[in-house]
C-alpha cells in the first residue's frame, strides 16, 4: 500500500474525529462539559516497536463517544482499527 493511500485512509479514521471536537467546543460551556459524553477527539499518538515491527499507535474518542484505537503497521502500511481494550 502507498504513503498516499495510507495517509488518505488515517484522514478518513481521524477527519470526522478533529471536525467534531471543533463542532463541541464551540458554546459548551462547563455545564455542558459534565453532561456530555466525551469529546470527539485524539487522546494519545505513539510508536511501539516492542515486538520488533515498528507501529504507530492512536487512540481516539469518535463522534458517537466510543473509545477506539488504530495502528499503522511502518513496514506494510496496513492499518487496524478496533474498539480501545
Amino acid at each position: 500500500m502507498s504513503h498516499t493511500r495510507t495517509a488518505r485512509r488515517i484522514a478518513t479514521l481521524v477527519g470526522p474525529v478533529a471536525i467534531g471536537a471543533g463542532a463541541l467546543l464551540v458554546g459548551a460551556g462547563p455545564a455542558a462539559a459534565q453532561d456530555a459524553p466525551p469529546a470527539p477527539g485524539i487522546l494519545k499518538i505513539e510508536i511501539d516497536d516492542e515486538d520488533g515491527t515498528p507501529e504507530l499507535e492512536v487512540d481516539y474518542v469518535n463522534l458517537q463517544g466510543e473509545r477506539r484505537e488504530f495502528s499503522v503497521d511502518l513496514q506494510t502500511w496496513q492499518i487496524e482499527d478496533e474498539p480501545e481494550d
